[in-house]
């Protein structure tokens, strides 16, 4: 993880510890954090608590051992805006995440299941689509899937609100999927 990345994370790990510091001002600190946070860096949060520390949720995080240049003793929090570039690396190891998670067949094969991709046939399993739609470099993150697939329908001749719908309903598939398997690593990880 590049220092700017890893500078941005403990940001935000600060900046979510402050804002369950207290039960009683929970709700007021939270609404000033969560909702202004890009979706990529709510994604993280998520994946760091479920991967450090299944008891810590909801509480705040003591990090140890931070490099010198990352200290930020006595500040109040400040997360700033996310970089391109940190954005960039933030959503390559949700990508490596997802991927773990499912592949584009079981988002597929759920998809199959739907009306929509019936009556719309198989175009996603032909001529390379599924590779384009499910780039490595998308990595199955559901906001990105949405606009590849509706940019693969536009293209095979279905008007643009059509096509936008089509991706939003393959996008909500991979996200149910994704928290389904999600839950079940969570469960696997806490012992439940």
């Amino acid at each position: 993880m590049s220092r700017n990345a890893a500078a941005h994370l403990v940001r935000l790990y600060r900046a979510y510890s402050w804002a369950v510091r207290s039960p009683q001002l929970y709700a007021t600190l939270w609404r000033t954090f969560w909702p202004v946070l890009r979706p990529v860096e709510r994604k993280i949060v998520v994946l760091l608590l479920m991967t450090n520390d299944v008891d810590a949720v909801g509480r705040p995080i003591e990090i140890k051992d931070l490099p010198v240049e990352l200290e930020t003793k006595g500040e109040p929090p400040r997360w700033g805006d996310i970089t391109p570039a940190v954005e960039a690396e933030f959503g390559s190891i949700i990508a490596m995440h997802n991927r773990r998670l499912v592949s584009p067949d079981d988002v597929l094969n759920r998809w199959e299941k739907l009306d929509t991709a019936r009556r719309l046939g198989g175009l996603l399993r032909s001529q390379g689509f599924v590779d384009r739609v499910f780039d490595a470099t998308l990595g199955l993150r559901p906001e990105l899937v949405s606009e590849a697939v509706a940019g693969v329908y536009m293209e095979a001749g279905l008007c643009a609100d059509e096509a936008r719908s089509v991706g939003l309903a393959l996008a909500a598939q991979l996200d149910d999927l994704l928290v389904e398997r999600e839950l079940a690593l969570w469960d696997d990880i806490s012992g439940s």
